[in-house]
């Protein structure tokens, strides 16, 4: 219950997150830095670009930060604690004993923190000393899959001139974002020997769900097939999100269409394309499933954003 109703406060502040985001270029000890940021209260999801450098730090002990490169390297310590980071690996740590970042080339990095008094104390715990969570851990992977996403939606959102085109991308970063937040307290049982856990099972089956959501091929068998379990384990597994996996598969592939169909940056394909991109095969499929979910068709949804960029202009 107390991992709920951190996810619960989370969800709350997200809910409403971020009327703007900003970007700017800073100079630093070891050169210039490109940083695009989002905030709310004391959560903040970053962006940095910079050249190679060397940052120390202590003294940030309300909080708790995870780090995932989205290019090169960067070498970490604390507290004894050495850990070489690259794209395949999370970092958590709590910033407020000193810490050392080294990079020997320019690298680029994508930084969430949160409030240390809003997360489960079970999340608390595991993150007394830094740890790193590698790909193959399938909730680590998630939340990668999770943090990359809203990390290529705060860039969209930041170059969007037109504010239609903005609101947009505002929407699909406040998704992205309630998504990793959603998470974040699972992260407490990570990295412990899960094998028999419907939630270590779930984790995984969504991070394969969503590495694969565009293939029409997507199914149980499949799932079922990558992760080494059983049907009725799956099943059982989904239940704890009250759903089936057909279910979820569908949810998340509407999802993305929604947003799709919101988004100028695909207004140069048709409706049959978006829904192909996405993993329908059927076009009557899509066009009654999506309308059952929002209450209009795919090309009312498409027409009042339309709309809505000629009025801002």
């Amino acid at each position: 219950m107390q991992a709920l109703g951190a996810q619960a406060v989370f969800a709350g502040r997200f809910a409403t997150l971020f009327p703007s985001v900003g970007r700017h270029v800073a100079v630093g000890a070891g050169g210039w830095h490109e940083i695009s940021a989002v905030q709310a209260d004391g959560c903040r999801f970053v962006c940095l670009s910079d050249v190679a450098r060397t940052i120390r730090g202590a003294g940030q002990g309300d909080v708790l930060k995870m780090i995932l490169m989205e290019h090169g390297t960067d070498h970490f310590t604390q507290d004894g604690f050495h850990a070489m980071l690259d794209p395949r690996c999370l970092l958590l740590y709590r910033p407020e004993r000193p810490f050392i970042f080294t990079s020997a080339a320019r690298c680029g990095s994508m930084i969430f923190q949160a409030p240390i008094d809003l997360l489960p104390s079970g999340l608390r715990g595991a993150c007394d000393r830094p740890r790193v969570l590698g790909d193959d851990d399938g909730l680590a992977a998630l939340v990668m899959d999770m943090m990359r996403r809203a990390a290529r939606m705060q860039r969209m959102a930041c170059d969007s001139r037109a504010e239609g085109a903005r609101a947009v991308r505002l929407d699909a970063l406040r998704d992205a974002m309630g998504n990793l937040i959603g998470t974040l307290p699972d992260l407490s049982v990570t990295g412990r020997r899960q094998a028999v856990s419907h939630g270590s099972v779930l984790h995984r089956a969504e991070a394969f769900i969503l590495r694969h959501l565009s293939d029409p091929a997507l199914d149980v068998g499949r799932i079922v097939a990558a992760l080494g379990c059983s049907r009725r384990g799956l099943y059982r597994a989904f239940a704890l999100r009250e759903e089936t996996p057909e279910r979820h598969i569908l949810r998340c592939r509407l999802e993305c269409c929604h947003h799709a169909l919101r988004d100028p940056g695909f207004a140069h394909m048709t409706l049959e394309g978006i829904a192909s991109l996405h993993g329908f095969s059927s076009a009557a499929h899509f066009s009654r499933s999506f309308r059952m979910r929002y209450g209009r068709t795919p090309s009312e949804v498409r027409a009042g954003s339309i709309s809505r960029k000629v009025i801002d202009k």
